[in-house]
C-alpha cells in the first residue's frame, strides 16, 4: 500500500470516530475549579483534560452514565485525587476507562503510535497548550482545538510546531 493511500485511511479512520470539539471555556464548564487549584478553571488552564475528554467522548467512553465531558472528567480527576499538585493532568489516570498511556514522544513517533490505532494528544505553542489530534501527514498534524477565540482557530499544527505527544492506547 502507498504510503499516500495509507495516511488517506489514517485520516479517514480519524474521522470516523467522531471526536466532538469541545472548548475549555465553555459555560457548562468553563467556570468549574480544575481540580483542587485555588484559582485554575477549566477556562484558564483545562486544555488538557479538555483534550482528552475529547478522545473519551469519540470513543464512547460513559463517566457516571454520561458520555465523557470536560466537566464529569474533571469532576472524576478530582474526586479520584488523579490530579498531580491539585491540577496537573496524569497521563495514566484514565487508564481505569480503558486507555492504556504509552508514553511522552515527539511528532515522528506519535505519528508512528497513531499508524498503529493509538490517540495522541499533542503539546504546542511553546508547550503551553494541548490538543487533540485527529489525523496526520507528512507536514504536521490535523487537530481539535479546546481553546476559544480566533488564535485558537486552527485545524492544523506543522510537525515543528508540536514540542511533545502523550499517546494512548485502548
Amino acid at each position: 500500500m502507498s504510503l499516500k493511500v495509507f495516511i488517506i485511511c489514517t485520516l479517514a479512520v480519524a474521522a470516523m470516530a467522531g471526536f466532538p470539539r469541545y472548548t475549555q471555556c465553555d459555560g457548562r464548564w468553563g467556570g468549574d475549579r480544575l481540580g483542587t487549584h485555588p484559582t485554575d478553571t477549566v477556562c484558564k488552564a483545562g486544555c488538557l483534560v479538555t483534550s482528552a475528554a475529547m478522545m473519551m467522548a469519540g470513543h464512547g467512553i460513559r463517566i457516571n452514565g454520561e458520555i465523557a465531558t470536560p466537566k464529569n472528567l474533571n469532576q472524576y480527576l478530582t474526586r479520584s485525587g488523579q490530579y498531580w499538585q491539585g491540577d496537573g493532568f496524569r497521563w495514566g489516570s484514565i487508564e481505569g476507562f480503558g486507555y492504556h498511556y504509552t508514553g511522552w514522544t515527539n511528532a515522528a513517533d506519535a505519528k508512528n503510535r497513531m499508524k498503529s490505532g493509538q490517540t495522541c494528544i499533542l503539546n504546542v505553542n511553546g508547550g503551553h497548550h494541548f490538543v487533540l489530534a485527529t489525523g496526520h501527514n507528512a507536514q504536521g498534524f490535523s487537530i481539535l482545538d479546546p481553546g476559544s477565540g480566533p488564535r485558537f482557530d486552527k485545524t492544523f499544527y506543522a510537525n515543528g510546531d508540536v514540542v511533545g505527544v502523550g499517546c494512548f492506547r485502548r
